[in-house]
């Protein structure tokens, strides 16, 4: 009885972390966006006023901050590059039919110790826009509320894992 009561107590913690979500929640514009558009877009990190931990400037608490950028972009383009059949990124402005912005408001790092790799892991918050280039219109708004990669051995690995996830679920957005 004990270990039929433990089993289910697995089976529904394990429901319960599959089915969170992942914190990539729609604002405003087109959802089906990623589904219509075609072309090319310039990608733009916005980590202006950003904090940690919601009580000091990021910069002051992460003075290699640059190097956590160049991780976050660098996971972002890596899986977004592979779940995008119709939105490439560019670095071209000429080429570029929309602007994606991703404006980081927030950061948080802690250290995880459940889960197959303990570790440092990165929590962010900010929003995503995605813009017509030519005109500025607004396509798509998505909100970041406490986006979580997962723990990796490093901490420049844990912000390139949450930046992996939000380039995966960005063009599978709905």
């Amino acid at each position: 009885m004990k270990r039929l009561a433990i089993l289910a107590l697995f089976v529904c913690a394990f429901a319960c972390v599959s089915f969170a979500g992942s914190g990539i929640k729609y604002a405003s514009g087109d959802k089906k966006f990623f589904k219509t558009a075609e072309g090319s877009a310039l990608l733009e990190f916005v980590w202006d006023g950003a904090t940690y931990d919601g009580r000091c400037p990021l910069r002051q608490e992460w003075p290699d901050l640059d190097q956590y950028i160049f991780k976050a972009r660098d996971g972002f383009l890596q899986d977004f590059t592979k779940k995008s059949k119709k939105v490439t990124i560019t670095e071209k402005a000429s080429e570029a039919k929309y602007k994606i912005v991703i404006r980081i408001t927030n950061v948080d790092r802690y250290i995880k110790v459940m889960g197959f790799i303990p570790g440092p892991s990165t929590k962010v918050w900010g929003t995503i826009v995605i813009s017509d280039k030519a005109t500025g219109e607004e396509l798509l708004k998505v909100n970041l509320d406490e986006v979580e990669g997962g723990a990796s051995p490093s901490p420049f690995e844990s912000m390139s894992d949450t930046f992996e996830l939000i380039g995966a679920k960005l063009p599978s957005f709905k």
